[in-house]
């Protein structure tokens, strides 16, 4: 678990397993086959939903183009 102070987290834009899964165009089973195979995603946990940051999704979907 990553250790972000509060300003840190605040200024993130954070989305769900859904609609990350929607961004790059895969169903949530794939989304999840890409998390496990993969360091290149923060999971942030809150209430215990998984939250993905829309920076490092930007990124990874600009290194496979």
């Amino acid at each position: 678990m990553s250790n972000l102070k509060t300003e840190e987290l605040d200024s993130m834009q954070l989305v769900t397993r859904k609609d990350a899964a929607k961004l790059l165009c895969v169903s949530t089973r794939t989304l999840d086959r890409i998390l496990a195979e993969s360091d290149k995603f923060t999971k942030y946990y809150i209430r215990g939903s998984v939250r993905l940051s829309l920076a490092e999704l930007n990124q990874f979907i600009q290194s496979s183009t």
